[in-house]
């Protein structure tokens, strides 16, 4: 009977290739082991191609107990630097993109999260598990690399808080982010008043904090 092939959520695609891409190096890193070991046990250069040492042949002209050494120092190095991927993959990450940032939690994707800069950072705001995450230097991580998220206690799901530039600012409050607003400048203050009654609040000092970091606005 013909098997079914596995069908992989194209959600996690992305992070089930990034698992597989690393235990294919940690194969090739300990090939590397091995062969260090061999030249350590038999420093001696290979004379011939043959079957058996036809992988390595190419090795032979740095052939010697000291390049071994090497390899194995290297291949050790790089199985470390892969189980420490392999860890953060398999736990709570995050993965900038040109169109936004994946973000998982173990195998799960996670989306649909509102968030706020917070200077270098990006805060996502978790009101069904009632916490705040992380993702440290988001707008200078580089697109398409994995990166862990850090748990944030300094801010709630509740608020109210805001963050903005020049060009304008984004406002949080209850678990979600708000475009459709009224708003008041006052000085360097502003009063911004939701959309549907939701309630309305002081910003104070706004035209001094344009610098993308997240302040807390006040109820008014």
């Amino acid at each position: 009977m013909k098997k079914d092939k596995k069908v992989v959520n194209p959600e996690i695609k992305i992070l089930e290739d990034a698992i597989v891409n690393r235990y294919v190096r940690m194969i090739s890193a300990v090939a590397l082991f091995g062969i260090g070991i061999w030249m350590i046990i038999a420093p001696v250069k290979p004379d011939h191609a043959s079957v058996e040492k036809g992988s390595v042949y190419l090795l032979k002209e740095i052939w010697s107990f000291e390049a071994g050494v090497v390899l194995i120092v290297i291949a050790i190095a790089a199985t470390i630097s892969i189980i420490l991927k392999l860890r953060l993959l398999y736990n709570t990450n995050f993965l900038r993109t040109e169109s936004g940032y994946y973000f998982f939690e173990g195998k799960k994707r996670r989306k649909g999260l509102p968030s706020i800069r917070d200077d270098e950072d990006l805060l996502v705001f978790d009101k069904e598990h009632k916490k705040v995450v992380k993702f440290p230097n988001y707008y200078k991580t580089k697109y398409n690399k994995f990166k862990k998220v850090v748990p944030e206690t300094k801010y709630n799901c509740e608020g109210p808080y805001w963050s903005g530039d020049s060009s304008g600012f984004t406002f949080f409050y209850k678990g979600k982010n708000y475009v459709d607003m009224e708003f008041e400048i006052r000085d360097n203050d502003l009063v911004v008043k939701l959309s549907n009654n939701e309630g309305r609040f002081y910003i104070k000092d706004y035209k001094l904090h344009k610098d993308n970091k997240v302040w807390p606005a006040e109820f008014y």
